[in-house]
């Protein structure tokens, strides 16, 4: 299996979901989306690089979780 082409980054570019948080890039979904084609121009050679060296960086394992409380707060464990 080879690494992926620009027709699977563009096709998996194009299925992102819009109305998403950004996360710690502080990138809009919506943003990617705006030119699919310069898109994955951009972020291509990234990604087969990363293929490549079976290597993924370690700023992309990293999460940020934040809370968003409801009606009853935080307290009430059900929401």
């Amino acid at each position: 299996m080879g690494h992926p082409t620009k027709t699977e980054t563009k096709l998996a570019l194009v299925q992102l979901k819009n109305g998403k948080a950004v996360g710690l890039d502080n990138i809009n979904p919506e943003v990617l989306k705006v030119d699919p084609e310069i898109t994955v121009e951009i972020i291509y050679p990234l990604l087969k690089k990363v293929w490549k060296e079976e290597n993924i960086p370690e700023e992309w394992e990293e999460e940020l979780i934040i809370k968003i409380p409801k009606k009853e707060g935080l307290a009430n464990c059900k929401n």
